[in-house]
């Protein structure tokens, strides 16, 4: 019976992979440049409360796959700075975030100057939380939704 169970978690798991990007948004070209939807496969966060000048700084590190070659675009709340790309087995380097509206003028996102071939990639950076969060006297409250 375990062998079942375990058999059959191996068949969803490799059917929910195998549809990852199925329902994804479609690719788009704006002017000369291909931007493409990336998928996170795995996000991590420090976030440093800094309670002598009132500063909430989050250091982010997200790895994600690339299916076709193009601009990734992703989504974020807060300004981000100190943008670095890698891919597994090659040094990282710096790079520059732009914000560009989707199309139809439904949302904005994020880009980064750096068109990507089909692959696996790593992409730390820096933002801060100015929203819900509160100090006070060598005290912090935040909140997280």
């Amino acid at each position: 019976m375990k062998f079942i169970i375990l058999f059959l978690s191996f068949v969803i798991l490799h059917y929910a992979s195998a549809n990852d990007f199925k329902f994804a948004p479609p690719s788009f070209v704006i002017g000369v440049k291909k931007y493409v939807f990336i998928d996170i496969t795995e996000a991590r966060y420090r976030i440093n409360y800094q309670v002598d000048n009132n500063k909430v700084v989050v250091q982010s590190r997200l790895i994600f796959t690339v299916r076709e070659r193009g601009y990734p675009i992703f989504d974020s709340v807060s300004k981000i700075s100190n943008l670095k790309l890698s891919a597994p087995g090659k040094t990282s380097i710096k790079v520059l975030d732009e914000e560009i509206e989707l199309p139809g003028a439904t949302s904005k996102v994020v880009t980064i100057n750096q068109e990507l071939l089909p692959g696996i990639y790593s992409l730390e950076m820096d933002s801060e939380i100015r929203e819900l969060v509160s100090f006070s006297a060598q005290t912090v409250r935040s909140a997280f939704w």
